[in-house]
């Protein structure tokens, strides 16, 4: 467990990033599971209202509740006496949480399965956990290490796979 009072801004960046930003992988990764069945697949597909735009529906409402809930948790930690520039961290989070859940959501989709997106997602976080370098443009344990520029990096990364899915989905439905 973690402790969430009394930290500086190191170990508050590493409590972010490594146990808040987890919660992005809940959040994105199942979004296109209740469309995995072949049968739901024909009957949602054809609809006068894209897949699409419906996938960028689901994305814009898990980001909000995912800055929501990023942002409560870092108020916790502030109100509990952490000292952290407090935007600052909430962006690099919601940026580390939209990463990891990004290629969950990916996998997810091109390989039409769930588990495999839960299972690419957390053999990311894995490998950022025990192989990636902080200073790494793609470690999303960055803050951390003190370096913030890897999370513009990373949130372009994020834009770049829900961009690819959304045509994915486009071309699959021609």
């Amino acid at each position: 467990m973690r402790g969430t009072a009394n930290l500086d801004a190191m170990h508050s960046a590493e409590c972010l990033e490594q146990a808040v930003a987890f919660i992005g992988v809940f959040l994105f990764v199942p979004l296109t599971g209740p469309e995995q069945s072949r049968e739901i697949q024909e009957t949602i597909i054809p609809k006068r209202t894209s897949y699409a735009a419906i996938l960028l529906l689901r994305i814009g409402m898990a980001v909000g509740v995912l800055v929501v809930l990023v942002t409560i948790f870092s108020g916790i930690m502030t109100v509990s006496n952490c000292t952290f520039p407090f935007w600052k961290y909430v962006f690099g989070t919601v940026i580390s949480a939209l990463m990891m859940g990004s290629i969950g959501f990916g996998v997810t989709t091109l390989c039409n399965s769930v588990i495999a997106g839960y299972f690419a997602a957390i053999g990311y976080y894995m490998i950022n956990l025990f192989g990636i370098s902080g200073k790494s443009r793609f470690s999303i344990f960055s803050m951390s290490a003190g370096e913030f520029e890897t999370k513009y990096w990373l949130g372009a990364v994020s834009i770049v796979c829900v961009a690819v899915v959304i045509f994915y989905t486009k071309i699959k439905k021609k």
